[in-house]
């Protein structure tokens, strides 16, 4: 039973979770995959290890093969001019590590995952004159889209020349994170024609065959990111099986986002209240145009009113469970659940602070383990 919120169990073993949905990993190929920022891995604190440490702890100990990459532009260029080298560690681990199946550079440039989700540098802001208001819907034409256009391009180079230098077997693609949800401090959201420009010129820079991931905020924008994907393939079929749907999961979000009442409501009585409705939608749609869909931000990490989450192996599989049952397209011949909150998960196991951190991450390395046997001589995926 995946249970409502507010009664979830705590608890350390996973053989029931395991025994319900075993089948649906291995048949599925499901793994969990993570988003990954150096700079938040930093803010969690000194554990005595580095974030590159705790990102290869990450991929060689517990399985994660498939890696969100955020490179924030106040980070990678925080002058809009000199790049840093900040980033490079990560990057060519991800590019060369033997274990590293896929990475997704989120390059924004203008929305980057994590607070507070706008990520340009101030001396970009202050050229502005004045910046865009809150809560504005950026096109390709506004003075913010031309100066982050011009920085895409410096950053696509800077990135090509790392690819060029790896053992060339990473896949290699980039994610735009919740362009159509206003969220953060500036609540900026960009345009279907900002993101086709930007699309172009990822393309055009030396990533002809790169894949593109789009994601959604509780699926809210998931019917938008559909109509993008057709405009897309109307005008490149080429991008036919590269592109992904991701799907943002925090079933214990606080209730400033969703109304508590609602909430509540719609997660005691999903059949009735059609909770998984667009989830449900956005699987037809992708079958029927042929793009992926996965699990982007899968909640492992606190966020009151539910501070436990991020180290109670129970929240973990409710949100686990949540995304096999109801997100996940059943006839994908793979599929990605990228945990949320990695950063939080291995430094609390390093640090050995008393959750349940370590039976999640066994956990994740079993689904991984799970995920990725081979296909077997019955036909099964």
């Amino acid at each position: 039973m995946i249970h409502p919120i507010g009664t979830v169990k705590s608890g350390g073993d996973s053989r029931a979770f395991l025994d319900r949905y075993r089948h649906a990993i291995r048949s599925g190929h499901i793994t969990v995959g993570c988003s990954f920022s150096p700079e938040h891995c930093e803010s969690l604190g000194n554990i005595g290890a580095s974030p590159l440490d705790v990102l290869r702890i990450a991929v060689e100990d517990y399985g994660i093969s498939d890696i969100r990459l955020g490179l924030r532009w106040s980070t990678l260029a925080p002058d809009n001019e000199a790049f840093s080298d900040y980033y490079d560690p990560y990057i060519d681990f991800c590019l060369n590590s033997a274990h590293v199946r896929r990475v997704l550079f989120d390059i924004g440039p203008i929305k980057t995952f994590r607070w507070p989700e706008v990520h340009v540098p101030e001396i970009v802001l202050s050229r502005l004159s004045p910046p865009p208001p809150t809560g504005s819907a950026i096109g390709p034409t506004d003075p913010i889209a031309t100066q982050s256009y011009a920085h895409a391009g410096r950053a696509l180079d800077y990135l090509a020349q790392r690819v060029e230098r790896s053992n060339e077997q990473t896949r290699v693609g980039f994610a735009f994170n919740e362009p159509f949800h206003s969220f953060g401090p500036r609540g900026w959201t960009v345009n279907e024609d900002y993101l086709s420009e930007l699309v172009t010129l990822i393309q055009h820079a030396g990533f002809g065959s790169a894949e593109f991931l789009l994601t959604s905020s509780e699926g809210l924008q998931l019917g938008r990111i559909a109509s993008f994907f057709e405009r897309l393939l109307a005008a490149d079929p080429t991008l036919a099986g590269r592109l992904t749907s991701g799907y943002d999961l925090y079933p214990f979000a606080p209730t400033s986002r969703v109304t508590g009442a609602i909430r509540t409501v719609r997660r005691l009585f999903p059949a009735l209240t059609g909770q998984w409705r667009s989830a449900s939608r956005s699987i037809a749609q992708a079958q029927a145009l042929g793009y992926d869909i996965e699990v982007t931000e899968a909640q492992a990490e606190p966020w009151n009113p539910a501070p436990d989450v991020g180290d109670s192996l129970r929240h973990f599989e409710r949100v686990l469970g949540e995304s096999i049952t109801y997100v996940l397209n059943p006839q994908q011949p793979a599929s990605v659940i990228r945990m949320w909150g990695i950063e939080h998960q291995i430094t609390r196991r390093l640090g050995g602070s008393g959750g349940q951190n370590a039976a999640i991450l066994d956990l994740t390395r079993e689904i991984n383990a799970i995920g990725s046997e081979p296909i077997d001589l019955g036909g099964m995926r």
